[in-house]
């Protein structure tokens, strides 16, 4: 499981996932560069009292970096010294039958491909603008049509009252033709 774990970190798959049981420790493998920049972070998702340790060693032997009886942190640093950077989790519960599960996402400063990332960020910008741009035409139609619906609406109301007129007109002439007719007889 560390050849695993070390290979993924390698490939740069992350985060990991596993677990430890009681009084168990894993560990897993960075090579860097002196200067070199590894952040990460990692958290005790279940089991145990959901604490670990958690520490990492240069190629000498000496700590860098160390948790105890942590749920969850963060770290960074810049390599010291170039080589094998070992990190371990070891979980403090005493019994063994009580397994910890933990997230470790760990990443080097330099597998930011700053290039594919300018690329990427360049074609979100073009989505986005394509996207800005496809708005404003939609809303550019939205009040041509709703301005043509604005005109027929004011033509039909128009038509209704001169109909509205010429019916009240008839019925007037009606009213009065018929009332001539009447009084005359």
């Amino acid at each position: 499981m560390l050849l695993y774990i070390a290979l993924a970190l390698f490939v740069n798959v992350s985060p990991l996932t596993f677990s430890i049981k009681g009084k168990q420790q894993s560990c897993f493998y960075d090579e860097l560069e002196a200067g070199e920049e590894l952040t990460g972070n990692f958290q005790v998702v279940s089991g145990g009292n959901r604490r670990i340790h958690f520490r990492i060693t240069d190629p000498n032997g000496s700590v860098v970096t160390e948790f105890n009886n942590s749920k969850e942190n963060r770290f960074s640093f810049n390599a010291p010294v170039g080589g094998v950077y070992k990190e371990c989790v070891t979980n403090p519960t005493n019994s063994i039958s009580k397994k910890v599960s933990v997230v470790a996402d760990v990443v080097k400063k330099d597998d930011f491909d700053k290039q594919s990332l300018q690329g990427s960020m360049d074609s979100l910008q073009e989505t986005l603008s394509s996207i800005t741009r496809e708005q404003n035409y939609i809303k550019q139609k939205e009040q041509i049509a709703r301005n043509a619906s604005q005109q027929t609406q004011s033509k039909v109301i128009l038509w209704s009252v001169i109909q509205i007129l010429v019916v009240l007109s008839a019925t007037a002439g009606q009213f009065f033709f018929f009332t001539r007719i009447f009084r005359k007889k």
